[in-house]
């Protein structure tokens, strides 16, 4: 089944430019917003603001865009369904993680998936566990790798990962077998990603402890190296750094502190979805 224009109206929203949507899908950029534009005047409103700088949604698009990923999801499915139907494998699934899964136990998971099932592609999101449960919320992902946070619905926990205090090899304490609690406001703090419910932020709120924020940035591995220049501390999973070398200690927390690591998924799920979530499952057995 072809792409839906709708489809074609999402990759736009998604990557922000007629341009840059064009060249994902295989488009020429003049086709590409000759499409849109006739869906425009079929829906008789104006989706897009066009501008120098790329396109953004007009107030009507806000309002209708979620319906149309909701159609989006719909099409996906009937497609998958059919095919199921006619014996075929092929579908597609996109997959949300925080950038410690997505860059550890996520490609093994994926590898055994695109073994078994080659016709299907997985597009994988990298974000922040506030940006991946509004992803999911809005059907932009098809399930995501988070962190509970409290009593969320259709969670399955697959994992738990200590929390590690980032010290410079330079710095005194990092001689010391644990980082105490106590500690933790008294030298400068790098932040990643502040504001989007990171396991950092989590872990100060629950304490009641307020960090001295000195820097912050959304990339964990640029927060790495700036501990490692001695600029801070920062606190991270221990999975994080698992693979990265560097004058950094990594010191567990005194008294311990771990995250719950788990798939969070919708109601209603693709075929591809429902087969992705088997081998998640199967590797937390394994595991």
């Amino acid at each position: 089944m072809e792409k839906s224009r709708y489809e074609l109206l999402l990759t736009v929203v998604d990557e922000g430019s007629f341009t840059a949507a064009a060249d994902r899908l295989g488009y020429t950029p003049s086709g590409m917003n000759r499409t849109v534009s006739a869906l425009e005047t079929e829906l008789g409103i104006t989706v897009f603001q066009r501008g120098k700088k790329g396109v953004t949604l007009t107030a009507d698009g806000e309002k209708v865009m979620p319906i149309i990923r909701k159609i989006v999801s719909w099409e996906r499915q009937l497609s998958e369904t059919t095919d199921e139907i006619k014996g075929m494998q092929s579908g597609s699934i996109t997959v949300g993680a925080v950038y410690s899964f997505a860059s550890s136990g996520l490609p093994e998971i994926v590898g055994r998936f695109r073994e078994d099932y080659p016709g299907i592609t997985v597009n994988i999101m990298q974000g922040s566990h506030r940006e991946l449960n509004e992803w999911l919320d809005n059907g932009r992902v098809d399930l995501i790798f988070t962190a509970r946070s409290g009593d969320e619905e259709n969670f399955y926990p697959l994992q738990k990962d200590p929390l590690v205090v980032w010290i410079s090899n330079k710095h005194p304490m990092a001689r010391q077998s644990v980082f105490r609690e106590k500690d933790l406001s008294n030298l400068p703090f790098i932040g990643i990603m502040p504001g989007q419910n990171t396991d950092w932020e989590y872990y100060f709120s629950s304490r009641n402890l307020k960090p001295k924020i000195s820097y912050a940035t959304r990339d964990s591995y640029c927060a790495y190296r700036m501990v490692e220049a001695g600029l801070g501390i920062s606190i991270n999973s221990k999975m994080m750094d698992e693979h990265w070398n560097g004058d950094v200690t990594a010191l567990p927390l005194d008294p311990p502190a771990v995250i719950e690591l788990g798939v969070r998924f919708p109601e209603r799920r693709s075929l591809a979805a429902r087969r992705f979530f088997e081998y998640v499952k199967e590797s937390t057995d394994r595991g």
